[in-house]
């Protein structure tokens, strides 16, 4: 049997891109999942990369390796936190990042077998083409990674991503990333053959439309908090809204100090909750009880703008209708498929307009559509086809 070993820096546990890696690929080769957190499976084999990898360390943890008398190393962490910084010597700074967090990994991962590596994100780079023997690599990216933060921390996070990328995108053997717009970035600047794309999308839920017997509007909002995504708009939409309609959210890092501060905002207003995060395995289910999905995120960055999240085919799941900005890569799907309403920009104002012009039976079509393609708009077709991928790499 052949074998294929999944890496991704990620926590398993909240990572369900990689999940479905896992279980699409260990039904057809022996698999090696190395990854953070507690792995989930029985029947493969784990790598826990949080024992393994050597964490950043801070300048006071440095001044006190010295003072212990552990000179070498702290010089060395100094200078590579120094590197960080310094554009023109990438080159020895990924020496070094290699060195101080990744040894342990690359001498476990180096005495391992596998015919193919999966890659996921940026920051898995660098690691496996150490560890690659003679084996395929399939670079998930994910995101467009030079642009992930622009606007919002220095631009040698960005500059290095772009280093890291010209070294190694070349190397690989094949490349996927999660839209069609990113898709396409990476094309025009790297001059490489066009990623496939393989959608955020969840496996699919048998489930039938639900519509109840009030007149009270339930719209609903899940993922992450990040003060990047705009949640404070979303929360200023429903000023603007009928008190028939009420907006829950339910956020992975509800203990997050950014959810506090949310909580704080919405503190008095019986029509806005912030709910504990419910399992994965319970979302689609959970979903099904409200009536319009928001993905509404304000282009702050490239990759808001040619954003297509989970948690717009887990609306489908949930079988609701969806609210969206102007986003291209949702908006193709919203208008195939008929499955909501769009504001003409991305202003709460706007949005709040256009939710406000759904009747009962625009919903009640929307749910319907909804359904109708909620297998066409599963993972089940996205992880066809990366079996698809990783066979004609490794099996031809």
């Amino acid at each position: 049997m052949k074998s294929v070993l999944i890496y991704s820096n990620s926590d398993i546990v909240r990572d369900p891109r990689v999940n479905r890696q896992v279980e699409t690929l260990k039904q057809f080769y022996h698999v090696i999942l190395a990854s953070c957190g507690k792995s989930i499976w029985s029947d493969i084999e784990f790598v826990d990369l949080a024992s393994l990898n050597i964490c950043n360390k801070s300048i006071r943890e440095i001044e006190i390796d010295f003072r212990l008398g552990h000179r070498g190393e702290a010089l060395v962490w100094f200078a590579y936190r120094i590197l960080c910084r310094l554009p023109f010597l990438f080159s020895v700074r990924e020496w070094l990042e290699v060195r101080l967090r990744y040894r342990n990994t690359i001498k476990l991962l180096s005495g391992l077998s596998y015919d193919l590596i999966i890659a996921n994100d940026i920051d898995s780079l660098s690691i496996v083409m150490r560890c690659r023997h003679m084996s395929k690599i399939l670079f998930d990216a994910h995101e467009y990674s030079p642009e992930q933060y622009s606007g919002i921390v220095h631009n040698h996070s960005r500059d290095y991503s772009f280093y890291i990328l010209r070294k190694y995108l070349r190397k690989c053997d094949s490349m996927i990333t999660v839209s069609e717009g990113i898709s396409s970035k990476y094309a025009s600047t790297f001059n490489i053959n066009k990623p496939e794309v393989i959608c955020n999308a969840p496996y699919y839920r048998e489930q039938a439309p639900s519509m109840r017997e009030d007149k009270n509007i339930r719209l609903v909002h899940h993922g992450v908090a990040n003060p990047l995504r705009s949640i404070e708009v979303m929360i200023e939409i429903m000023s603007y809204l009928d008190p028939k309609y009420t907006l829950d959210f339910y956020f992975i890092n509800y203990h997050s100090d950014y959810c506090e501060y949310l909580r704080k905002l919405v503190n008095g207003n019986s029509r806005i909750r912030i709910c504990q995060p419910v399992p994965m395995i319970k979302l689609a289910e959970t979903l099904n009880q409200y009536d319009i999905g928001l993905a509404f995120f304000p282009p702050l960055t490239f990759n808001l703008r040619h954003v297509l999240p989970n948690k717009f085919f887990e609306f489908i799941q949930g079988r609701i209708a969806v609210a969206i900005g102007p986003s291209p890569e949702m908006l193709y799907y919203v208008n195939k498929f008929d499955l909501g309403v769009v504001a003409d920009d991305f202003s709460a104002e706007s949005m709040a307009e256009a939710i406000s012009s759904l009747t009962r039976d625009d919903l009640l079509r929307y749910k319907e559509n909804a359904n109708k393609c909620a297998h066409d708009l599963s993972s089940e077709p996205q992880m066809k086809k990366l079996h698809e991928i990783v066979r004609s790499l490794i099996e031809k």
